[in-house]
């Protein structure tokens, strides 16, 4: 037997599968002896996680750091803008000609 822990931050209620089985708390006793598991964390908001995990000894941990989606906003960059002012002046100039 074999004790696998998921610790998932922030805590939001993610829905964590160990080997395909969704996991109620936080642990899960796996009936193998050492060998691999597959672990996946999904959470609205989150990238999701997944990992396989190598089983070894009497219990593992596994630590998962969700990190949120990315902003679907887009922001220009600072030299973008630089750049489409140095064409502007520059047009400017060549009209004055």
């Amino acid at each position: 037997m074999h004790k696998l822990t998921v610790k998932v931050t922030p805590e939001i209620g993610a829905t964590v599968r160990v080997a395909g089985e969704i996991l109620k708390g936080d642990s899960i006793t796996l009936p193998r002896e050492p060998g691999w598991a597959s672990v996946a964390v999904a959470a609205p908001g989150y990238m999701p996680f997944r990992k396989l995990v190598e089983l070894v000894g009497d219990e593992t941990t596994v630590v998962v750091q969700l990190r949120p989606l990315p902003s679907k906003r887009h922001h220009a960059k600072p030299w973008i803008l630089l750049a489409m002012v140095v064409v502007a002046l520059v047009k400017m100039v060549l009209a004055c000609r």
